[in-house]
């Protein structure tokens, strides 16, 4: 996969952090970063230079969850595209800042907050307004794909 961040700057600003991870799977017992199950990869951070293509390996059908973190924090300002290797595809997002994040070779994942609401409104709003809760509960329980740790069985 390759990401570019288009910007009119030279380097990222106004996050505490940009990360990606490679997502396996899904813990519904934690929110935020933690709930996704699989690896950081170490390529992205709030230090990766503009306009500059990156390569990054994800394999065809593999899952990468980026996500940045605003400073000062302000919840509806943070990152988040979720990508699905793919070969040939491509797809983008802009940050509150109009950086424009371009992925070639992976698609973007769909997701919301539906099924997040409607069914952990009990570990509050923590976990049903965490954007990385919101894409484990659609993607492994509510579609059903890949890997979820056994704890709480809703779907």
């Amino acid at each position: 996969m390759i990401l570019r961040a288009v910007s009119k700057y030279q380097k990222i600003y106004g996050f505490s952090s940009l990360w990606a991870k490679y997502v396996e799977g899904f813990d519904n017992t934690k929110h935020c970063e933690p709930c996704l199950i699989g690896n950081r990869c170490r390529i992205v951070s709030k230090d990766i230079p503009t306009n500059t293509d990156i390569i990054i390996p994800l394999k065809e059908g593999e899952i990468m969850y980026l996500c940045g973190v605003t400073y000062p924090y302000v919840w509806k300002n943070n990152f988040h595209l979720v990508v699905k290797g793919k070969d040939g595809a491509s797809a983008e997002a802009v940050d509150f800042n109009g950086v424009k994040y371009q992925v070639r070779d992976a698609e973007s994942v769909y997701f919301d907050d539906g099924p997040a609401k409607a069914n952990y409104q009990h570990l509050g709003y923590k976990f049903f307004t965490c954007r990385n809760f919101q894409f484990g509960v659609y993607y492994f329980e509510y579609l059903g794909m890949g890997k979820k740790a056994p704890q709480m069985e809703l779907f």
